[in-house]
């Protein structure tokens, strides 16, 4: 795992946005993008350069995760932020987004379906996700197996009030998702961590210092051969930075080459 650790969140989004493009341009056409508020500044990004959205039309995109029991349309739903911050700034075409079905009537079969999907599609060729505070990626939550596949899950009471900004004055949150398993996750040639915010380090420290043990799911990543995590200063403070000797190189940049928002 290389763990590149930049000033703020806006060097975060810049340098996230750079690398996403740079695996697509050099072949990657099958995504796996994520949701929340740290990516929104990533597709921003990507909307204030037209050369960036004509390379991202060629992808067919995987959310992670939907959420369970809303209705066609509602605002916190992840369809509806596929609709606002994804396809107008990305340039990806929405019927080329495909969401876990978070609604249908046989969850797992229809779990299964989605992962038949992603097979069909030649797998996934690079994933853009982020960390929870307890160390999550996508749904999987603490307890989640290594080996876990698409399916229907219980969501963390952190990872309820995490989505609470996206819920204010429309209802509670949803207790359940439909998320890809860490093992679908895994799967994907390239993987892209972002993580910002002091409220992240522990997680940050148990992801990339830490034993690899499904309480923490994201700490499955040290298994994987091409993992960059992008993380601010903030959410760094407790890494133990490690030489380039180890498996996981750690360093700081200065993030110049990343203009501000």
């Amino acid at each position: 795992m290389q763990v590149e650790v930049l000033p703020d969140t806006d060097s975060v989004a810049c340098r996230a946005a750079e690398l996403l493009v740079a695996v697509v341009a050099e072949g990657a056409t099958t995504l796996a993008l994520s949701t929340g508020q740290s990516p929104v500044k990533i597709y921003r990004r990507l909307a204030e350069s037209p050369s960036r959205r004509e390379i991202m039309q060629r992808c067919q995109v995987f959310m992670l995760d939907e959420l369970e029991g809303l209705e066609v349309g509602h605002p916190g739903s992840y369809a509806s932020y596929v609709d606002t911050h994804i396809a107008p700034a990305t340039g990806v075409r929405r019927e080329s987004v495909r969401l876990p079905p978070a609604n249908a009537e046989d969850s797992a079969r229809a779990s299964e379906r989605f992962e038949n999907d992603i097979a069909k599609a030649g797998g996934i060729d690079a994933a853009l996700i982020g960390l929870g505070t307890n160390g999550h990626i996508a749904f999987n939550e603490p307890g989640s197996s290594l080996k876990s596949k698409t399916r229907r899950v219980s969501l963390d009471d952190s990872t309820r009030a995490a989505n609470r900004c996206f819920f204010e004055g429309l209802g509670p949150v949803p207790t359940h998702a439909v998320t890809m398993g860490v093992e679908t996750i895994l799967s994907a040639h390239h993987i892209i961590l972002v993580a910002t915010g002091s409220h992240k380090a522990p997680a940050v420290a148990a992801v990339v210092d830490g034993p690899v043990t499904s309480r923490v799911p994201g700490s499955a990543l040290q298994r994987h051969e091409s993992v960059v995590a992008i993380v601010d200063k903030d959410a760094a403070r407790q890494l133990e930075l490690i030489d380039n000797s180890g498996p996981t190189r750690a360093h700081s940049t200065s993030g110049r080459d990343c203009p501000a928002s």
